[in-house]
C-alpha cells in the first residue's frame, strides 16, 4: 500500500528451490511434522507402477497394446518417400528453399500414370502420428491444379 497514493499493489511471484530429501520424502515429512505424520501416507503411494497404470486405466482409459493406426511403419520400400515430418518422423529442414522446392517438384511431377496411362501428378501422403481423430491420419493428396512458382509460393 502506498499511503501517498492510496494505491494498493501485490506480487504473485515467490522464490522456490528445489532439492532432494535428505532420506525419503515421507521419512522426512514425518521428521519435519511429528504432530501431523501420518498427512503425507494419503498422498504418497506405494507401487507407482501399478498405480499409475490404474490411474490411466481409470482416468485416460490405456488400453496395452500398439494403436492399429498410429505410429506405422511407412517406408520408403513401400514406394513412398519422406519429404518433411515432426514428432517422431521429424526430419532436418532443407538448408536451401529452393533446392527443396525443386526436390519436391520433382517427386510431385515423377511420371505417375492415370489407369488410362495419361500422366498426372503423384500422390502426397501426409501421415499424422499425433492426430486424435483416426480419419485425420493418414491423408492422400491428389494435385489437381499446376504448381505455383516457387517464386509465388
Amino acid at each position: 500500500h502506498d499511503a501517498a497514493t492510496g494505491e494498493i499493489s501485490g506480487s504473485t511471484a515467490v522464490d522456490v528451490q528445489y532439492e532432494d530429501c535428505p532420506d525419503d520424502l515421507a521419512a522426512t515429512f514425518k521428521a519435519l511434522h511429528p504432530d501431523r505424520a501420518d498427512a503425507i501416507d494419503e498422498h504418497l503411494v506405494g507401487d507407482c507402477d501399478r498405480d499409475l497404470f490404474d490411474y490411466l486405466n481409470e482416468e485416460k482409459f490405456l488400453v496395452p497394446g500398439r494403436s492399429k493406426t498410429k505410429y506405422l511403419d511407412i517406408a520408403e520400400d513401400d514406394g513412398w518417400t519422406f519429404v518433411a515430418g515432426e514428432g517422431i518422423r521429424f526430419l532436418p529442414p532443407k538448408i536451401d528453399d529452393e533446392d527443396a522446392d525443386a526436390e519436391f517438384r520433382d517427386l510431385i511431377g515423377a511420371g505417375c500414370k492415370n489407369d488410362d496411362g495419361t500422366e498426372r501428378p503423384c500422390i502426397v501422403r501426409r501421415y499424422c502420428d499425433s492426430c486424435n481423430r483416426e480419419t485425420h491420419r493418414d491423408i492422400y493428396y491428389k494435385r489437381l491444379t499446376p504448381i505455383p512458382p516457387f517464386e509465388q509460393v
